[in-house]
């Protein structure tokens, strides 16, 4: 697909195909040329100054797929982008997304430092009464990058035997559009930090996933057979992250 950048502009208008608005640009150019918005998912066509309708319509028709799947992926990253609480900490309660339930967030005023840690399906803050909420949402930020670390490391301690391989090091990191990766560099696994929100399984995918491409780069027929040895219900958890 080809992209370019913007020249003189002679005309502009918006078409609407299905479901999506795109603004289309008449210009000096020989080619049409798709380009989607990163930071807001915005389609837009830049056009040759004689183009029909017609002809732009059929354009963007031919890649709506594309289109809604490239959006679809955007308006996701910039969800995750953002520090997820269904609570406001200045207050006693409310409810915060971990391992795919709702757990009960609860405040006691005790200690100078904020501190969070989880008992069952209860997420505790230990602070003092004039706490900033900032302070109070890394608290609870990194209780769950321990619980992913956690998590991570006991997974990558079961799967090692069994798969004959581990990376030398993992690290929980934001992620905009990956669930996780594996640099054939630093034979270091990434893991997003977002998926301290999804059921235990899904992460368990990721982790076998990324193994898997210890062996195999690419995501072609021999690398997904290789994750569907070591975990046959892969598709369920990606079906829950795509969610």
């Amino acid at each position: 697909m080809k992209t370019k950048n913007d020249e003189g502009v002679q005309y502009a208008c918006s078409i609407t195909v299905g479901d999506i608005n795109v603004e289309v640009k008449y210009k000096r150019i020989k080619n049409m040329y798709l380009r989607l918005n990163k930071e807001t998912g915005k389609a837009s066509v830049s056009a040759p100054a004689r183009t029909s309708e017609a002809a732009v319509i059929k354009f963007i028709d031919a890649n709506y797929g594309w289109i809604k799947e490239k959006t679809a992926e955007i308006e996701k990253a910039k969800r995750e982008e953002k520090f997820e609480l269904s609570a406001d900490l200045s207050f006693e309660s409310g409810t915060l997304r971990i391992w795919g339930t709702n757990a009960a967030v609860r405040r006691i005023y005790a200690g100078a430092e904020p501190e969070a840690k989880l008992y069952s399906n209860v997420v505790v803050i230990y602070a003092n009464r004039d706490a900033e909420p900032q302070r109070l949402a890394a608290a609870v930020e990194k209780l769950q990058a321990s619980e992913l670390e956690t998590a991570v490391d006991a997974l990558i301690r079961k799967y090692e035997p069994i798969i004959g391989a581990a990376p030398k090091a993992f690290r929980i990191k934001r992620m905009k559009s990956r669930w996780g990766s594996y640099s054939y560099n630093t034979k270091t696994m990434s893991v997003n930090f977002n998926l301290i929100k999804y059921p235990k399984e899904c992460l368990e995918y990721v982790v076998v996933h990324e193994l898997a491409h210890i062996f195999v780069p690419g995501h072609g027929k021999e690398f997904w057979e290789l994750v569907g040895r070591y975990y046959p219900n892969w598709r369920d958890s990606r079906s829950k992250l795509r969610k």
